[in-house]
C-alpha cells in the first residue's frame, strides 16, 4: 500500500490575485471541490472535513478513470492533515482547486450546504467569485482631538495606513494658533485623556472650542483628501458626537465615499479590531444597496439592447471582450462547455456551461456577479455589454 507524508492543508483567504492566478493556469482538466465546515461543538470538525475530502477524492478518481486520465493528478489530496483551528476566522466552507499537481484551498464565509465536485475543462469559480463579491475594500478615519488614525481593510479586518503628512491630533494641526482663538483662549491636554481638552480664557470657551475644531476638521479633510485622492470606495468615520457632524460638513468636497452612518467611538478608547467589527455591517449594507441598484437596471439594459440573455450571443460577446458584467443566478446550471478555440457551444457530459461562461468573462476583464434574486424572465444569466 502506498504511503503518503502527512501535510497540513493550507487554507487561504481569497483575493482577486488568487482568482487571476487560477484563470491563468491554461487549458487542461480542472478539479474543483467544495467542502462544508460545520460549526457545531458536537461534531469533530477535523474528521468531518476529512471524510468529505476522502469521498470527493474517490469520486474524482472514478471520473478521471472514466475519462482515461491519470489519477496521479489527485496525489496532492493524499495524506492531508486537516487543522480547522488554522483556518481563517469564520470559515464555513472550503473551495479547493486542483490541476497539474497543484492544490489551492480557500476559505468561504458563507455555509456550503453539501459537499460537491466538478471535473471539467474550467474551474467552478462561482463560490470563490461570490466570496469576493461579498467582500469590499473600505477606508476608516478614527478621529479624536488627541488622536487621528487612518485605516484600510475589508471584511477580514483593518490595517493602519501610514500618512505622515496627516496631522496626528488637533495640536499637531493648529500648533500655537490654538492660543490665539476666542480672546486669549488657551488649550492644553486634560488629565483625563481622550477628548478631554481643556479650554479656558475670556470670551466663551464653547465658541473657541468649535472654532478650533472646525479649523482642525477642515485641515484634516484636505490632507486626507490628498492621501486618498479621488477614491470612491466606502469611507467610514469613527468618532464621538462632538466630531461626527462637524467633520462631515468640512469633509464635503474633500473626501469621496463617506458613508452617512458612522461608528461611535474614539481611537483613544477603541482598537482596530473593535472599529472593524462596528464598521463592516455599515459597509456590507452599502454594498448590498449598490448591488440592488445595479440589478434594478438590468431590465432597462435588456430593453435597450445593452444586455442579452441569449447564450450563443453572450458567448460570442464574451469571446470578443465585449461583456462588461455577467449576472449569473447562483443555482443556474446547464450541461456543456464552450470551445475556446471556436467560441462554439459543445456537448460535454458532467460539465457546467455557465462555469465556462463565467471564466471566459473574467479572463477578458469583465465582472461576474452572482445573484440570489430572480433575473428578468427567470433567465439563468444576463450579460451587460460594454459601451
Amino acid at each position: 500500500m502506498a504511503t503518503h507524508e502527512l501535510r497540513t492543508l493550507t487554507v487561504e483567504t481569497p483575493s482577486r490575485a488568487h482568482l487571476d492566478a487560477l484563470l491563468a493556469e491554461g487549458e487542461g482538466t480542472k478539479i474543483s471541490l467544495f467542502v462544508p465546515v460545520v460549526e457545531d461543538p458536537s461534531f469533530d470538525e477535523q474528521s468531518q472535513t476529512k471524510v468529505h475530502l476522502e469521498n470527493l477524492r474517490r469520486e474524482a478518481g472514478r471520473r478521471l478513470a472514466a475519462a482515461r486520465e491519470s489519477e496521479d493528478w489527485l496525489s496532492p489530496l493524499d495524506g492531508l492533515r486537516i487543522e480547522p483551528n488554522l483556518f481563517p476566522p469564520g470559515t464555513r466552507g472550503l473551495a479547493l482547486y486542483l490541476a497539474g499537481g497543484n492544490l489551492r484551498a480557500f476559505a468561504l464565509h458563507e455555509p456550503i450546504q453539501r459537499a460537491a465536485l466538478r471535473v471539467q475543462s474550467t474551474y467552478a469559480l462561482r463560490p470563490l467569485v461570490a466570496e469576493l463579491q461579498r467582500n469590499q475594500r473600505y477606508r476608516l478615519i478614527a478621529l479624536a482631538a488627541g488622536c487621528v488614525e487612518l485605516y484600510e481593510g475589508d471584511r477580514y479586518g483593518l490595517g493602519e495606513t501610514q500618512a505622515p503628512e496627516v496631522p496626528s491630533d488637533l495640536h499637531d494641526a493648529l500648533g500655537h494658533e490654538i492660543r490665539r482663538t476666542s480672546n486669549s483662549l488657551q488649550w492644553h491636554a486634560g488629565s483625563l485623556g481622550g477628548d478631554a481638552a481643556i479650554f479656558h480664557g475670556h470670551g466663551g470657551p464653547d465658541r473657541g472650542r468649535n472654532v478650533d475644531r472646525d479649523r482642525f476638521h477642515g485641515l484634516l479633510a484636505r490632507e486626507i483628501g490628498r492621501v486618498w485622492g479621488a477614491r470612491h470606495d466606502p469611507l467610514v468615520l469613527a468618532a464621538d458626537a462632538a466630531h461626527q457632524g462637524r467633520f462631515r460638513i468640512r469633509a464635503e468636497g474633500e473626501l469621496h465615499g463617506l458613508l452617512e452612518d458612522g461608528v461611535a467611538g474614539s481611537p483613544e478608547r477603541q482598537s482596530a479590531r473593535e472599529f472593524a467589527e462596528a464598521a463592516w455591517p455599515l459597509v456590507a449594507a452599502w454594498q448590498t444597496e449598490r448591488q440592488r441598484e445595479r440589478e434594478a437596471q438590468i431590465p432597462v439594459a435588456l430593453a435597450h439592447g445593452a444586455a442579452t440573455d441569449d447564450l450563443e450571443r453572450a458567448v460570442e460577446f464574451a469571446s470578443s471582450a465585449r461583456v462588461a458584467r455577467l449576472w449569473l443566478a447562483e443555482d443556474a446550471s446547464r450541461e456543456g462547455r464552450i470551445d475556446t478555440t471556436t467560441g462554439k457551444l459543445v456537448e460535454a457530459e458532467g460539465e457546467d456551461l455557465y462555469d465556462g461562461l463565467a471564466a471566459l468573462v473574467l479572463e477578458y476583464g469583465g465582472e461576474v456577479w452572482i445573484t440570489d434574486r430572480d433575473l428578468p424572465g427567470n433567465a439563468a444569466f444576463v450579460a451587460e455589454l460594454r459601451r
